[in-house]
């Protein structure tokens, strides 16, 4: 790609992050922090044992977001997995709500990016409607 196409990718991802970040924040009712990661890092010690939502981009311009409650363990297996090339992660820690709230912004974030017009392969994950919060 050329320079301009590589700052608009990082532009669209920076947006992905923000949505990511202000939807668990919304869920949370507190700020939430998105934290980056560069390929062969490892997540904080502090984010160990939380749920997680997560957004990353390949380099053939597609994105995913998912959630987990093992972080480390999801960033490693993204890494070694996708033939495209992981590009960009970025995560939020769910210090409280667990499971349910992640998968609740996992699914807001999805409809979000997608209707935002982001190229998601995780579109299908959107379609979750039964979290067990109110």
């Amino acid at each position: 790609p050329s320079e301009e196409e590589e700052q608009e990718q990082v532009l669209s991802f920076d947006r992905g992050v923000q949505v990511l970040a202000g939807l668990a924040s919304e869920a949370l009712g507190e700020d939430a922090e998105a934290i980056r990661l560069q390929r062969g890092a490892h997540p904080p010690p502090s984010a160990i044992g939380y749920s997680c939502v997560y957004v990353y981009r390949l380099s053939d311009d597609t994105y995913y977001v998912g959630e987990t409650d093992n972080i480390a363990q999801r960033f490693s297996a993204h890494q070694s997995t996708r033939k495209s090339g992981l590009t960009d992660f970025a995560f939020v820690k769910l210090p409280k709500g667990g499971k349910s709230v992640g998968r609740l912004v996992e699914t807001q974030a999805i409809r979000r990016m997608a209707g935002m017009g982001f190229d998601l392969i995780s579109e299908a994950d959107g379609m979750h409607s039964n979290f067990g919060v109110r």
